[in-house]
Order: structure tokens, then sequence, then C-alpha cells
């Protein structure tokens, strides 16, 4: 029996409209420049004569400010494809004033598109009901197609579902055997790539070798082995895996291959083939802003209104894709360099400063969406839409691991961007390997709780490391040559403890509507909010994930770290955690001062498909320091809220619809005396008696959260229906 208020949530649901329904912007508004993808560079920029892009858009901007323009400028975009071979950088020589911004907006009732994909040619029929078309030259094979608007399914098997490993390699990460009848011969698998499903992350691996009569497969490169978690077993005895990238998996309409020199679509019923419009990806990023930390120079009152921004591309990593947690993978190239990143986003603010999109669209990215980085302030992301992304919709902050000062190795991801194409920088010359990685190990057992599972093995792997130890090196004849950056007074460390001024702040993700997040990387998270504060997450619809819907914090035990006043509330989270376990529709690390969770509506959060449960919200480990209140959890499979390793958090006056078997409250080797319990609901799935005061106040919650309408912005309409059915099975 469905629940009598599962479909509450077709009642009042908006989605925002991106198109003619802008009637924030006037017609008559007076625009400095103009921009049409008919336009000319060489031309004066006016309505009659528009610029042909927005780099030389920026340069007129730039050399008005250089003038002393002191007044707000705005660009009008006329509709049409700007292509983006290269990321349009923006930095602050390009920036407004308080009171006095830039803007970059559509032009009223058009829908301008920068794109980072380019247009294959027409399709033709290979005669088995498989279409085909050649690759551009100088264009390597792409990681994803689109034909019609739609990312299509890259030929993958089993078609839908997956597989179970039978028995992990020896080492238990450089392969594993499968069971009989699972996989048949596959005639090519040079362009092989096996998915690996962990409980919380995935990791994509090149297949270096498929032995048919043993049933065995080995990975081009081990999984890493800096942590346990990446033991393929270590979760689950038989995990879930799927194979992608073989001509023989296209055997299923929608699903498309490529080799060296062309791609193959078997298109869906009623695709046209004179008519389909292909695309595939060619940019990693679209839009960079970006300010100069070094200098203390930001990026400022930039404001980008009523654009789309899509079709990224970002290849793997040499040896392949390991995923920590919501994206965050090892990004170094040898057993030694554990350099971790998160999958790049297509627009990537660093240093900002009052920077807005409003009313934008980001779609269709083989990374993450956007991401408001190091150092930015008072920026965000309002009535917007998000969705078909590849690794996390929105990002806030950073995670823990790049350092201040010099410990003789580069930080895990630079506090600023290299440049674009250029070559990588040098390595910086400093301690041997073994001394680096003994420095990482030490960082994480610094982040962990003394009973973390991986606790254990970095203890031995910097057992293993003593005997490397390099000798202490003889002091300086001179008192000063060969100082320690400590010694002179200056930030040496983690920036989070030297220098946690650098923090994102105060910055605003509201209104908007994201989805499909995680359609590559099933880590993905709807909001991430990392080593942050001060930062609002409100009034968003965030539905159809993978993973966790909001994540905060980013510290696995109760340091104290920026991460400290972030609000996450009246969202609508529904039917997250479709694959993956270990989250919730709001997950929560490490100590938060100040954090408040409330007036959120939780909904549809299947079984796990993992060793662990999925919930409505997972307070995990280190969380400490947080409130949740006045939240409406619903449809929950397993437990509403669970706890793990945390430290003191309050409860109170939240609504909880408990399944049938389940408790309202898990804690996983944590202290119920830690947390404090007040003014709670909690309701019986299926008590009849209940049912109709549920769907009272559900319909008055329901019209609380997710996108409200905003005086003079974007109007909502209704919110697309979610898939039928209660969202507890299995994920796919």
């Amino acid at each position: 029996m469905t629940p009598p208020y599962r479909n509450l949530h077709r009642l009042g649901l908006a989605t925002l409209c991106l198109g003619s329904a802008l009637a924030w912007a006037k017609a008559t508004e007076k625009a400095d420049f103009f921009v049409a993808p008919t336009g000319q560079d060489q031309g004066p920029g006016s309505r009659d004569q528009p610029f042909g892009s927005l780099g030389r858009a920026r340069d007129a901007v730039r050399q008005a400010l250089a003038k002393g323009a002191r007044r707000s400028i705005l660009v009008y975009v006329r509709g049409g494809t700007y292509g983006v071979a290269e990321p349009l950088v923006f930095g602050p020589e390009d920036s407004g004033t308080p009171g006095r911004d830039v803007t970059y907006a559509a032009y009223p009732g058009e829908s301008p598109i920068l794109s980072g994909g380019v247009s294959l040619p027409p399709f033709q029929a290979r005669g088995d009901g498989v279409w085909t078309t050649m690759i551009p030259p100088n264009t390597a094979p792409p990681r994803a197609l689109f034909v019609n608007g739609r990312r299509a399914t890259r030929a993958r098997h089993p078609n839908s579902g997956f597989l179970r490993v039978a028995t992990p390699s020896a080492d238990r990460r450089s392969g594993f055997s499968y069971r009989a009848g699972d996989i048949g011969r596959i005639a090519d698998s040079s362009h092989l790539e096996v998915v690996l499903l962990h409980d919380w992350s995935i990791s994509r691996k090149a297949v270096a070798a498929m032995d048919a009569t043993a049933r065995t497969l080995t990975f081009a490169q081990p999984l890493s082995n800096l942590l346990d978690m990446f033991q393929i077993d270590r979760f689950e005895p038989h995990p879930r895996f799927f194979l992608e990238g073989a001509a023989g998996f296209l055997d299923a309409p929608g699903e498309w291959y490529a080799d060296q020199e062309r791609v193959y679509y078997a298109p869906l019923p009623g695709e046209d083939r004179a008519s389909a419009a292909a695309i595939i990806p060619v940019a990693e990023r679209l839009l960079i802003l970006r300010g100069d930390p070094d200098q203390g120079r930001r990026v400022r009152n930039l404001v980008f209104r009523g654009l789309t921004f899509s079709h990224t591309r970002w290849d793997l990593p040499s040896q392949g894709y390991s995923g920590i947690q919501a994206t965050f993978h090892i990004a170094g190239t040898g057993p030694t360099d554990q350099a971790t990143r998160p999958v790049p986003a297509a627009i990537e603010v660093v240093f900002g400063a009052a920077c807005r999109f409003d009313g934008v669209r980001i779609a269709h990215t083989g990374g993450s969406g956007i991401w408001f980085g190091r150092g930015t302030t008072q920026s965000g992301l309002f009535d917007s839409d998000i969705s078909d992304i590849a690794g996390n919709g929105v990002m806030i902050g950073e995670d823990a691991d790049r350092w201040v000062g010099n410990r003789g190795v580069g930080p895990s991801h630079p506090a600023t961007p290299p440049p674009i194409a250029s070559p990588p920088p040098a390595r910086p010359q400093g301690p041997d390997e073994a001394t680096v990685l003994r420095a990482r190990l030490q960082d994480l057992l610094g982040r962990y709780t003394e009973r973390h599972p991986d606790v254990v093995a970095i203890r031995h792997q910097l057992a293993a490391l003593k005997d490397k130890e390099p000798r202490p090196a003889k002091p300086p004849a001179s008192g000063r040559a060969g100082t320690p950056a400590a010694a002179k007074g200056e930030a040496n460390g983690p920036w989070w403890q030297v220098a946690p001024d650098q923090a994102a702040a105060g910055n605003r993700v509201e209104n908007n509507r994201i989805s499909a997040v995680g359609q590559v990387f099933y880590g993905g998270i709807g909001v991430w909010v990392g080593l942050a504060r001060g930062t609002r997450v409100a009034h968003n619809l965030i539905h159809h994930l993978p993973y966790s819907g909001v994540s905060v914090g980013w510290m696995w035990n109760d340091t104290p770290t920026p991460a400290r006043g972030n609000v996450v509330e009246r969202n609508h989270i529904q039917d997250a955690m479709q694959i993956l376990s270990d989250g919730g529709g709001i997950y929560t690390l490490g100590r938060q001062d100040g954090t408040l969770v409330r007036d959120n509506l939780i909904q549809g959060i299947p079984s796990a498909s993992g060793r662990s449960e999925s919930n409505g919200v997972f307070a995990d480990e280190g969380s400490a320091q947080i409130r949740f209140e006045n939240n409406a959890l619903i449809d929950i499979a397993q437990s509403p809220f669970r706890f793990h390793r945390t430290g003191s958090l309050t409860v109170e006056r939240n609504l909880l619809v408990v399944a049938a078997g389940q408790v309202p409250y898990r804690y996983n080797r944590a202290d119920p005396s830690q947390v404090t319990l007040q003014g709670n609901r909690v309701v019986a799935e299926h008590d009849p008696f209940a049912a109709g005061m549920l769907r009272r106040e559900l319909a008055t919650i329901t019209a609380s959260v997710g996108p409200q309408r905003r005086p003079g912005g974007l109007a909502p309409v209704a919110k697309p229906k979610p898939k039928p059915g209660k969202g507890k099975g299995k994920g796919k």
C-alpha cells in the first residue's frame, strides 16, 4: 500500500521559467554593449552592429573600466549558440564595484547558450539499425554524446542494473573474477572500462586484460593503496559493477559507442535520422572568474543573468578515477603521489566577491556544474536550473588539502588554477617521495577519529615508511639561510589551520532547481558545502540523485574548522540515494558551530543498495554543534535520522514518519547522550489515524519549501512530477 501522502509533492511544486518569462529584464533597458552569434568582433558592439563573442564584449568592458567608467555596465547577449573552445576568463580588471555591477544578461525573451561542444555531421545509416558519423579532425574520441538535447547512454553491459564481483584479486585492488554467464567473450576490449561501486563512491578503471576462460578481469592500474576503502571487497564481499566502452555492448536503443574516428548510435524509437542533432563536448570549463589571492585583488560584482552553460568534457586521469567522496578523487600519478581533487566544474569562481548567477541554466556537463571556491564571498546562484550533471551540482568552499607555505610538494589542487592550455608546472624541489607520502598520511590521520576504519591501515603505512625517514639536516652556518617558514613567522600548514580567513564565506544557493547530478560519477551531490562559513542553502528543489542531496562540512572528527554558521533551510529534497549508500537527503561531516538545518522536506529515500543505511538525515563522523529543527522526513525506507561517531547535536521539533520495522533514530558507534532530542513527532508510516492529519500538514509544508516567487523575479510554474512508486526498491 502506498502511503496516502506519497504524492503530495505534486501539489504546488514549481519549476523555473527560463526563457520568455524573464520578467525582470525590460526590453527598453539601455545596454552598453550587445553580442550576437551573427555579430563581428571588429564592430562597435552596438545594437545594430553587435560583437560576435562574449570575450570581445569583456575586453570592451575592460577598456571602459580602465578609462575610468564609474557606473553599472550592461551587456546584452542575443539568443543563439556561442561555441566555447577555451574557457572565458574574467579577472579583477573586469570587475564592477559595490553598487555598480557589470552584468552580462540574456536579451529579453531570448536564450543564449555557451556551449563547449561541437556538432557532428549528419548521421548515416549503417544498415543494421545503427547510425554513424565522423568525429571532427583533431578531436579525441568522446566520453559523452548528446542527441536531440539528451545525454545518450554509453554502450554498457548489462544494459540496466549491475553485475556482482565473484572474488577480488589477491591484492584486492587490481582486478576480480566474475560469475559464470555474466560476461560473454568481447571481441575488442581495447576501450573497455569497468565501473565499480563502493558504498558511497565509485571507481572507473580501464581494463588491461580479460580472460574469458578463467573469468577474470584485470585493471590497467590498481585502485589506490592509500585507503582501505579502495579494497574491492571493503564494504561487500560481492560489490556491484558494470562495463562500458566495447562495440559489442551497442545493443539497446539510446546507446552509443566511439572508436578513434567514428561515433555509432542506436536511435530511440521515433527519432529521425535526417533531423537528429548530435553534439560531443570538447571544452573542460566554460567560464572562470579568477581573482588574485596573492595580491589581494578580487574579481567582484559580476552578474550573469539568463544564460545557458552546456556541454563540457572531462577525461579521466591516466590512472583512472578512484572516487573518495563527493567526486573528490585520487589525482596523483603514482603510489606515493596521492594528491586529491574534485572533478572540475563548468563554471569556477576563485577569490570572488559579490558575483551572482541569476536565472541561468547549467546542463550536460562532463564534470560538476558550478564551484564557488577559495576565498569567494557574498556570491551565489539564484533562480537557476542545474540538471544532467556528471559530478556535483553546486560546490561552495574547499576541502582540507590545500597547503599554505612550502612543504616541498605542491597543493593537491592549486589555490589559483594554472593558465589554460599551459604545460603543467614543474614539480617543486623538496623532500623525497617517502617524506611526501608520510606528510599526507599524517595529515589524514589528524582528520580522522581514532576509531575510523582507515586509521589502522594508515598507521601500518607510516610504520613501513619509518626506515625511509631522512636524517635531520645540519643547521646552516648562517642564522638566516634555511630558516623554516614557521620560525620566520610565516604561515605554513593546512590552509584551514593557518589561514582560516581564506575560507569561502557568506555565499548563497537559493531558489534553484537541481536534478540529475552524478550522472557519470555517482558520488555527485546536489549542493556540496565544504570548509565554508555563513553559507545559506535555501528554497531549492533537489531531486533524483544517485547519492546525497545536500552535504555540509569536510572533516572526519570534531576538530574546529572554518565550517560554521551555515544554514540549510526550506529545501525540498526528493528521491536522493537512488544508487549509492551511506548518505542521506542531508549529510553532515565534522564540527560546525552555529550550523542550522531547519524546515526542510525530505522524502523518497530508498533502502540502501550497499552495506550501510541510507537516511533522511545522516550526521556522519565528527558532526557536532549542529541543530536540526522542524524538518519533515517522510517515505524514508530506513531510519529517518542516523548518527555515526558524532558529538553534541540538537534534534528538535522534527516530523519523522517511520517505515515498518525501522527505528526513528539509528546510532552507529555514537553516544545517544550526546544527541539532544526535544519535541520530535514520530508517526508510523501506515497509521490510518494519522493519514488525514499528515495529508493536511504536509500540503502546507510542501507549499513552503522549494523555489518561491520573488518580487520582480522569475515566477515558478508546475514542477515536473517524480517517477511513480514508493522509492523503496534497490537503486538501478
